[in-house]
C-alpha cells in the first residue's frame, strides 16, 4: 500500500539543479517590469468611447438573431401525418 507519489519518487535521485537566477532577484526584476504603482487612466472620455463602441457591436448582433428567429419561426412547417 506504499503506492504513494511513486511517480514523483522514481525521478528524484539526483538533487535538483540551483536556479539560474535567484528567487529573491527574479522578483526585484518582476517588480521592475510590472512598475510599483497603477496608473490611473488620464482621460475619462476614454472610458465612455468603449461603452458607445460596445453598443456599436451589440445592436447588430441583436438585430440579427432577432431575424434568425423570425425566419426560423416563418419557415417551419410541422410535418402533418395523414393516417
Amino acid at each position: 500500500m506504499k503506492k504513494r507519489n511513486k511517480n514523483i519518487d522514481k525521478c528524484r535521485h539526483e538533487r535538483l539543479p540551483d536556479p539560474e537566477i535567484p528567487a529573491d532577484e527574479a522578483w526585484v526584476h518582476m517588480d521592475k517590469m510590472l512598475g510599483s504603482a497603477v496608473t490611473a487612466v488620464e482621460d475619462p472620455e476614454v472610458i465612455k468611447n468603449l461603452f458607445n463602441f460596445k453598443w456599436v457591436l451589440v445592436f447588430p448582433n441583436a438585430v440579427t438573431i432577432v431575424l434568425a428567429i423570425i425566419l426560423i419561426k416563418t419557415s417551419y412547417q410541422p410535418l402533418n401525418k395523414k393516417s
